[in-house]
């Protein structure tokens, strides 16, 4: 029997009880899931976009799995987002989609308050709380939540075509214009509205936290929904699942793809890395899959759930740009938030580093 072995860093109960799914489901075509590569057997890597388009022009062992899958099929069953990052215009196809996440999500402890339309409304709404928690937003000082925040307030103050030039275009004009200016203001005033309990904590710390009533808002992913119910209980008890006021009609999405990568000269069979494609991509696996997880299927026939808003790629997990970049506006971003940083030497930063 082939062994499929994953590299991943998940580690959270829905992220291994996703894993389990995917394991059964490769057992009924034969292949053994494994949590080390085995000779002969197929290495995959969890990745994101950007990871996968630096991954295809640096990395000999990346499998172009167009030799044994119907590419033409999967661009007909897959959701348009997933198929820019996984096959190239040359018609290579690299990954694996195995679904979506949105992180535009505001979460809110229970509360009958109507939904902000923007960001100015936010700030109002945050400022209401005072009365009951002195420090109602909840984010951790790790760069990669600063750095989400600050993607979320730029999409919600600059919208979806400025994000695009400041994360995926890198255009300095964008960066050192008045815009960039208003949302690093916008940015810099949630941060009287944060505790440094807060900022010691990591993000499922975080997600106690509002649960509990000691914030009442938190930027997160769709992934934390599964955080919450796994509490007990629905989690629209106590939480509430809003979008980031100001993007109420954008999905700020991040796609999981699993990508074989051969080792030497170990190499699975063309019949082997079919059906391990075949067996991924099945509807009701991905049904399956992004339900234990608390994402959406990559695969159009895989539920009746379908967005109607505006696809924006994530900065923040490697879609809109490489981890490069990434990290230059997470540092940019944090420094600004939590350190001594001004407006104007943040912009100077940003357009150097890019």
């Amino acid at each position: 029997m082939t062994t499929v072995a994953l590299r991943h860093h998940w580690s959270g109960d829905s992220e291994l009880q996703a894993l389990q799914v995917a394991a059964k489901a490769l057992a009924g075509v034969d292949l053994q899931w494994s949590d080390a590569p085995r000779p002969g057997g197929i290495e995959m890597v969890k990745m994101h976009g950007q990871e996968i388009v630096a991954a295809a022009a640096s990395v000999p062992g990346l499998i172009d799995l167009s030799g044994h899958v119907d590419v033409a099929e999967l661009r007909r069953r897959c959701r348009p987002c997933v198929l820019e990052s996984m096959i190239t215009p040359q018609g290579a196809c690299h990954g694996i989609p195995m679904g979506i996440h949105r992180s535009n999500c505001l979460w809110v402890h229970a509360d009958d308050a109507a939904v902000p339309a923007s960001f100015v409304g936010w700030l109002a709404w945050l400022d209401a709380r005072r009365g009951r928690i002195t420090h109602p937003l909840a984010v951790s000082a790790e760069p990669w939540q600063v750095g989400l925040l600050f993607e979320v307030v730029l999409l919600s103050i600059g919208g979806c075509a400025f994000h695009d030039q400041v994360f995926a275009r890198a255009d300095p004009q964008a960066m050192a214009s008045s815009r960039m200016r208003q949302v690093l203001d916008g940015f810099v005033q949630l941060r009287d509205f944060v505790s440094q309990r807060s900022l010691a904590s990591n993000w499922r710390m975080l997600a106690q936290d509002l649960r509990e009533g000691r914030v009442a808002a938190f930027v997160m992913g769709d992934w934390a929904r599964k955080e919450f119910s796994a509490w007990g209980g629905p989690p629209g008890d106590a939480v509430g699942e809003w979008q980031v006021p100001g993007t109420q009609r954008l999905a700020l999405f991040n796609v999981d793809y699993f990508v074989p990568i051969m080792r030497g000269d170990h190499a699975a069979s063309d019949g082997r890395l079919a059906g391990l494609v075949s067996c991924l991509i099945d509807a009701h696996v991905q049904q399956a899959f992004n339900r234990a997880k608390g994402s959406l299927p990559a695969v159009l026939d895989a539920g009746d759930e379908l967005l109607t808003q505006e696809w924006v790629p994530s900065m923040s997990f490697d879609h809109a740009c490489d981890a490069q970049r990434r990290q230059l506006f997470a540092t940019a971003a944090t420094a600004f938030f939590l350190g001594d940083e001004t407006r104007d030497r943040t912009i100077d930063r940003l357009i150097e580093g890019t």
